[in-house]
């Protein structure tokens, strides 16, 4: 059941109840939001027709490949429009679905997704932020990525996708306990906020009391 607020039952439930569970509701919201989002990006190339999308290969920042995008459904073309301008979408670097390259690097997809398992875990388990997670997590993606950009070293897939999924991970359980402490914050300063009403209606109830009290003595 949902933290009650007797006065104002129409608030915003920042944290809800579920089983033994205690789960902000925002926490709730934003990995819906990033499962939804990760699982449309395997589900768009399904969208197309086999080997119609072979190559995107670009650079970041800009769009090179609206000559492909442009005839897709809008369903796709939402993916693929994203990644064209925010990956570089390298073809030797990309997973292919159905025949098609997907719409984002491997690095940027194991990230998603890796951000959605994180976020599904800490929504239901409780445990101390250690700043070594946050370094043992972001520390192999730096050093992947960072060699491939400054020198000439070249990561394969794997390696792409076993630091990009860590790295998302890390990133939301630091995220999910900011979310948790937040709602926490929030849910007590509501209860504190409540405790002057209740004590009000707790004595008028006791001045009916007596007065009712009264009546029966005379």
């Amino acid at each position: 059941m949902f933290f009650h607020d007797r006065s104002e039952n129409m608030k915003f439930k920042w944290i809800i109840s579920w089983k033994g569970f205690e789960i902000p509701t925002i926490g709730i919201i934003i990995f819906l939001i990033v499962f939804i989002w990760s699982l449309g990006m395997i589900i768009a190339p399904l969208t197309l027709p086999s080997n119609s999308v072979q190559d995107l290969t670009g650079s970041v920042g800009k769009v090179e490949n609206s000559d492909i995008t442009k005839d897709m459904n809008p369903y796709a073309k939402h993916y693929y429009d994203s990644g064209d301008f925010n990956c570089h979408t390298i073809k030797e670097r990309s997973f292919f679905i159905n025949g098609n390259q997907m719409p984002f690097c491997v690095r940027d997809i194991a990230i998603f997704f890796g951000m959605a398992l994180g976020l599904g875990i800490v929504l239901f388990v409780r445990f101390p932020l250690k700043w070594w997670w946050l370094v043992g997590g972001l520390v192999p993606i730096g050093l992947d990525g960072g060699l491939q950009l400054l020198t000439s070293y070249e990561s394969n897939n794997l390696f792409r996708l076993l630091t990009g999924g860590l790295a998302g991970i890390v990133t939301t359980f630091a995220l999910g306990w900011v979310i948790y402490d937040m709602s926490k914050s929030a849910k007590m300063k509501r209860a504190l906020a409540l405790e002057p009403v209740i004590g009000e209606e707790q004595t008028l109830e006791q001045r009916k009391e007596e007065s009712i009290e009264g009546e029966q003595d005379l």
